[in-house]
């Protein structure tokens, strides 16, 4: 059974407390505009519940600021939505939804955003880059790929030898140590 499922709220929306285990990626696929509705975007993704995702006003400032303000370019791009527990409603913190990564950006976001009257907060967003080893395998060649690729598993192997052989050899001087400490006390006695 997924374990999600224990912690899904009956509603037609993703919620802050869904995120609750982690962050999770998303695949626009429809956006629809609701004028007039305090949430008036609604952005389905790829959820098994046909549940939407209303971002609130700042992420909506964001989505704009880096996607643009063309709903339809968003179709098949991809978020990954995090719970912020810092994010308050009514003057209580009761968390929020907050995007980490976006698809479709070459380079971090930075921006300072009206988060209430008077308060401004900094917000960055990443880049969200997902590409399967096929796809690496076709912009780069598949044999320098499997260079890469092993010189990785070699230098993972080897950082943990070396930090292995780096506690071994204190190990040995302080033996050392204690001996020659031992061996002074001996001659000097």
């Amino acid at each position: 059974m997924d374990d999600f499922a224990f912690s899904s709220n009956k509603t037609d929306q993703l919620n802050a407390d869904d995120l609750i285990g982690g962050p999770i990626v998303i695949t626009v696929e429809r956006v629809e505009i609701k004028k007039g509705d305090e949430a008036p975007i609604w952005i389905y993704h790829n959820d098994e519940k046909n549940r939407s995702f209303k971002p609130c006003l700042t992420v909506r400032k964001q989505l704009g600021g880096i996607w643009g303000k063309d709903t339809s370019q968003w179709v098949g791009r991809k978020l990954e939505l995090f719970r912020d527990a810092s994010v308050s409603w009514a003057g209580e913190a009761v968390g929020g939804i907050r995007i980490a990564r976006m698809s479709h950006m070459e380079k971090p976001w930075t921006e300072k955003l009206m988060v209430k009257r008077g308060k401004r907060q900094e917000f960055t967003i990443h880049p969200l880059v997902e590409q399967n080893l096929d796809e690496i395998a076709g912009i780069v060649g598949e044999e320098k790929l499997t260079t890469y690729l092993q010189g990785i598993n070699w230098i993972t192997e080897n950082q943990t030898r070396h930090d292995l052989a780096q506690d071994k050899t204190q190990q040995i001087i302080d033996r050392q140590g204690s001996f020659l400490a031992a061996i002074n006390k001996e001659a000097g006695e």
